[in-house]
């Protein structure tokens, strides 16, 4: 895996949102640095985007720079422009719909899943440590 260094600057704090993982400022700053990076999500605990035409996942754990930073924001504290390294990721080789052959009709159907938790996009925070 890449060793990434990641600058996140005043426009990427300025221009984003609070408790977003797909808009925050580390997503914005990985974005503007890695352009072919899509659906780029993060968190306290990791980053993940996807490499749209390799079919490749990659996940980064979320330094401890980072997730101070994002605590502190989303509590509404000004954050300054910092920068910091993504390494030691895991790449998952993902095979995208888009990607497959159509599949054949079955005859199976198959009852709508009532029980499925689908996560938020807003962040909930579980680090006791770095909050006040």
């Amino acid at each position: 895996m890449w060793n990434i260094k990641v600058n996140v600057d005043k426009e990427h704090i300025d221009n984003a949102c609070r408790r977003n993982s797909n808009h925050c400022m580390v997503a914005d700053a990985i974005h503007s640095r890695l352009k072919w990076a899509t659906h780029v999500v993060v968190d306290t605990q990791s980053v993940r985007f996807n490499n749209r035409k390799q079919g490749k996942r990659y996940i980064y754990l979320t330094p401890t720079e980072a997730q101070k930073a994002i605590i502190l924001f989303d509590q509404g504290v000004k954050v300054r422009p910092f920068s910091f390294m993504l390494s030691q990721g895991y790449m998952k080789v993902k095979t995208m719909r888009a990607r497959q052959k159509k599949a054949k009709k079955t005859s199976r159907s198959y009852k709508h899943n009532t029980n499925k938790y689908t996560p938020p996009t807003h962040r909930e925070f579980g680090l006791r440590i770095l909050t006040r």
